[in-house]
This record gives C-alpha cells, structure tokens and sequence, in this order.
C-alpha cells in the first residue's frame, strides 16, 4: 500500500473502488446530488465557509484512544461537506471524540484527521465531524 502515496493518480484511483459499507436512510436520495457553498446559521462560530462535497473517499483507522480498541483497517466512506480546517463524512461504524484517522480524498492525498463529533444517523450510518490534523505521508 505505501508504494500508491507516490502516485497520487493511483491513489485516487483505489480510493474509488474502495467498498462503503454505509446504508443511506431512504428519504436521503439526493444526497449526491448536492453541490456548491452550504448556508450559513445565524448563531454559527465556523471560521471558515463549508462546501458541499458528495463522493467517496477512504479512512484508515488504526488504535488511536487507549481505551477503544481498533484494529488497522481500510474503509469506504461518503463525504458530505470541506472546509479549509475539517470535514464531514459519513461512516459506517462509530468513532469517537479525539480518535485520529487518516482520510483519503478522491485527489488522492492522504490527510490525517480528528474526530470532533459522532452523531447516529441509523444503523450503518454515523455522521462524523472532524479536523484536519495536517497533510501527511506515511506516517501517523
């Protein structure tokens, strides 16, 4: 796997056949089909505008809280919207607060993230909030 993160094209590629596991619930069929800038709240403290982006993109999870055992494994995920500091992203399992992945964006760069928020959607679906740490290569 190391040798794909020198090629990014062939990293973007693998991205797309990644496996989702998540189940969209049924009154969710546009959810692909949104795009462009999200709308702001009144009361929102964001420093930074979010954009609609629906796709497919690739988190590796390894044990990154010492009370929540996980082992190193890949994953399909759906991405739901970017900013400069973070994104969104649905999965398919729950994580937690502080727990650090990597995710792989369909540009085939590799960026390590922090869970901020888990909220359950249903089963097989989890909405996760989370920063961007900083871009990384083949270290955690």
């Amino acid at each position: 796997m190391l040798d794909l993160y020198d090629d990014p094209k062939a990293l973007s590629a693998w991205v797309a056949s990644c496996a989702c596991d998540v189940e969209l619930p049924p009154d969710w069929q546009g959810f692909f089909h949104r795009s462009g800038a999200m709308p702001t709240l009144a009361d929102e403290h964001r420093r930074f505008p979010r954009f609609y982006v629906r796709g497919q993109a690739a988190l590796e999870s390894c044990q990154s809280l010492p009370g929540k055992p996980r082992t190193a494994s890949w994953h399909g995920v759906y991405t739901k919207d970017i900013s400069r500091e973070g994104i969104g992203f649905l999965h398919s399992e729950q994580l937690y607060p502080r727990e650090r992945m990597r995710i792989v964006l369909p540009d085939g760069v590799p960026r390590l993230m922090e869970v901020i928020h888990c909220r359950r959607i249903q089963r097989r679906c989890y909405e996760i909030g989370s920063r961007f740490v900083a871009e990384c290569r083949h270290a955690w």
